[in-house]
């Protein structure tokens, strides 16, 4: 028998991701639109609305949702951490003067 096999830890052993940390796995729109069955432009589409938080990590890059925004999106729910905040729709931001 390989020794590195008798040096793994045992599957019952690995401690589970908590699911906080799943629940904050960012996605793309795209993975979005796969796990929650809708297109990735509908899913683009609210975000663009403001109905759906997602955020950009540099400017004009790509979209992240995380997996809790997404779920509660496709219920019609708040995402649970923006409850108390004020979202502002990407085309009201673009109005403003600079």
């Amino acid at each position: 028998m390989s020794t590195a096999l008798m040096h793994a830890p045992a599957a019952a052993d690995a401690a589970p991701a908590p699911m906080e940390a799943w629940a904050r796995e960012p996605l793309t729109p795209a993975e979005v639109g796969a796990e929650f069955r809708r297109h990735p432009e509908t899913v683009r589409d609210a975000i663009r609305a403001g109905d759906l938080h997602g955020h950009q990590r540099v400017k004009r890059g790509r979209w992240l949702v995380e997996r809790r925004c997404a779920a509660a999106w496709v219920r019609g729910a708040e995402c649970p951490h923006q409850t108390n905040a004020t979202v502002v729709p990407i085309t009201a931001a673009r109005g403003r003067a600079r």
